[in-house]
């Protein structure tokens, strides 16, 4: 097998330097390979396939790979690097490296990601080998003196490489390569199959991750359909909510043009909640410089992964008020304004408060389209209230119209009958003005009817 010449470990590759000669005085070939180092070899290889197949997670894939190359190669120092999602090589696992040559020469790599048949690079001896002068030092002070760096490629892409450590000059034979290579496959071909597990474990989490959002929204949706009595509506939404998007939920309705007051809240603990009503009635001035006024002063959301400590005093000076903000411990907050038909109705605020859990960009958009229904059925339930609140106006009007008109039309047709009365009794009345009186009465009745 064609040996190469050493390549600077640096993240792009550079112009090589001499190929290393074989020959040279200093170093000792290895001695024939007989029958049972041959056997040695392929027994090792038995046992990398066997501890690759039992493996369940990377890091044991790496440590059976360093322990086959530890007893196949008999090297006591080596190290196993993958490209990370950026492309730069990292140290994944290494035997007998410390931590200051591992941070000194991680990233440094005569290949990059997309580099095609890539092949063994050998240096017989570090201090021969001008191309590595700028980590010669780095290299000799870790009692390096000779290095192969071995690509781990799978159908075509590399994955990375592992690396092999003398501490004296060596010249690699042609077994030591062909083993490392073979090696090599194995690792790579287990490395990728990991990658791949997970990343359909990954799909299916998403894909359950995006049921559950789905699920969520729809009991959200079908919830605010369920009333249009828009203060027990919210107070259901806000408690919905828990806990699959927050700890606490509070929904700000916005009064009149300057003010916000909390209509509806919710904690996942009883007792909280209850401390948390104590602060209800509070009302916040939209002009304030606090997150859920520049809220509705912007109509845009607010996300905040860190709270300060200090955000009670933030909202308002009352002492009492910051005292539960305190006891609430506060630590991430969503804040989504509630828009429809153009119009800033509130806003919605999202908490956590258990410490161990945050807030990511999936979340916000979640928030948000539940800020967006809420909103939708908040101004519904207004819309129907400004109709009913119309609708008893004009049962107002009616009634007292009706009155009005039935006082004058009573006297009207009780005037006429009396007349109609006596006429008859005493048979004085023309016979034209007997009909005149029985057309008044009868017009009379009918107009009653009629503003009955």
């Amino acid at each position: 097998m064609r040996k190469k010449h050493a390549i600077p470990p640096q993240q792009e590759q550079s112009t090589p330097s001499s190929a290393l000669q074989p020959h040279v005085a200093a170093y000792s070939p290895l001695p024939t390979q007989g029958l049972q180092q041959h056997v040695n070899h392929l027994q090792a290889l038995y046992q990398l396939t066997a501890a690759l197949s039992r493996a369940s997670a990377l890091d044991e894939i790496y440590q059976a790979a360093l322990t086959s190359l530890h007893h196949a190669l008999g090297i006591e120092r080596a190290s196993i690097l993958l490209f990370d999602p950026d492309g730069v090589m990292r140290f994944k696992a290494w035997r007998g490296l410390s931590a200051s040559y591992r941070q000194t020469t991680e990233g440094h790599t005569p290949w990059s990601p997309d580099t095609k048949d890539a092949q063994p690079i050998l240096v017989a001896d570090v201090n021969d080998e001008p191309s590595l002068v700028a980590l010669r030092a780095v290299i000799s002070g870790e009692g390096i003196r000779a290095l192969a760096f071995v690509p781990l490629v799978h159908q075509g892409q590399l994955l990375g490489k592992f690396m092999l450590y003398y501490p004296t000059p060596y010249l690699f034979s042609e077994d030591d390569i062909q083993l490392a290579q073979t090696i090599a496959g194995h690792i790579a071909i287990a490395v990728a199959r990991r990658f791949d597990e997970q990343a359909i474990r990954a799909a299916r989490t998403s894909a359950n991750a995006a049921a559950e959002r789905a699920a969520f929204l729809a009991e959200i949706s079908q919830l605010l359909a369920a009333s249009l009595d828009y203060t027990q509506t919210l107070t259901s939404l806000a408690r919905a909510t828990l806990p699959f998007l927050a700890d606490t939920c509070i929904i700000y309705h916005l009064v009149g043009n300057n003010m916000l007051r909390r209509l509806a809240l919710a904690h996942i603990d009883a007792e909280t909640e209850q401390l948390l009503g104590e602060i209800q009635g509070f009302e916040i001035p939209v002009a304030s410089d606090i997150p859920v006024a520049r809220v509705v002063q912007t109509g845009k959301p607010m996300v905040e992964y860190q709270i300060s400590t200090t955000i009670g005093t933030q909202i308002h000076a009352d002492q009492n008020y910051q005292a539960v903000v305190r006891q609430l411990a506060p630590h991430a907050y969503i804040c989504a304004p509630l828009l429809a038909r153009g119009r800033t109705l509130g806003a919605v605020a999202f908490i956590l408060t258990e410490p161990h859990r945050h807030y990511t960009e999936t979340d916000v958009a979640l928030a948000e389209e539940v800020a967006n229904r809420a909103a939708l059925a908040l101004d519904n339930a207004r819309l129907y209230q400004e109709a009913h609140d119309a609708i008893a106006v004009r049962d107002q009007f009616l009634s007292v119209a009706a009155h009005e008109l039935k006082t004058p039309l009573t006297s009207l047709l009780a005037n006429a009958q009396a007349i109609e009365r006596r006429a008859t009794q005493t048979g004085n009345l023309p016979q034209r003005e007997l009909r005149a009186i029985q057309i008044i009465n009868t017009q009379t009745k009918r107009l009653s009817n009629m503003v009955t």
